[in-house]
């Protein structure tokens, strides 16, 4: 396995809602920080719509705290300004904050709505993870088990969440991308 490079060379992670709900919902918001150490972001507009979601508002709290989570303001530039009003068009404001700002600043984003960002992304070459991503790179890690994955989704099914695939193993026969 190749060395790391350290975090401070690496790109910031900007965490969409979706990815921090089933951290929250499944009980495993420590696994965020593990896998991307020093590295995650939560733009102020991700949490102005998460704190709509009265359920959050103690967890997420603790979420952030736990997973050394920064909370940063959105940027004054104007490029990124002009393309998350025209991202903001057609998509969430959550979704739109993250795909201008990763677009304009090299940053990488963690979002499992892929109708609304594949394209995106992949016109502008910005590296996102999904939440099975991230479950991926804990098992690689050893910071969980398949088994513990497993379970992971089936609780996030129990709770009404949709994590993309109903186990680890589905997920690997769809070919798990690398970081």
């Amino acid at each position: 396995m190749a060395a790391r490079k350290p975090p401070s060379t690496l790109p910031r992670i900007l965490l969409d809602a979706d990815v921090l709900s089933h951290f929250l919902k499944g009980e495993r918001a420590g696994l965020l920080n593990a896998v991307f150490p020093g590295r995650l972001v939560i733009l102020r507009e991700v949490m102005t719509e998460l704190a709509q979601v009265s359920r959050f508002d103690q967890p997420l709290e603790m979420l952030v705290k736990l997973s050394n989570i920064a909370i940063i303001d959105f940027s004054s530039d104007n490029q990124v300004l002009l393309e998350f009003e025209n991202l903001l068009a057609r998509r969430g404001p959550g979704e739109s904050a993250c795909m201008a700002m990763a677009r304009y600043h090299g940053d990488y984003i963690a979002s499992s709505n892929l109708r609304d960002i594949v394209d995106y992304c992949r016109t502008h070459s910005i590296t996102y993870y999904t939440t099975v991503d991230i479950l991926h790179f804990a098992i690689q890690d050893g910071h969980l088990t398949p088994t513990e994955c497993d379970a992971f989704l089936t609780l996030l099914k129990k709770r009404n969440s949709k994590p993309g695939f109903d186990t680890y193993q589905q997920y690997l026969k769809a070919g798990p991308r690398s970081r």
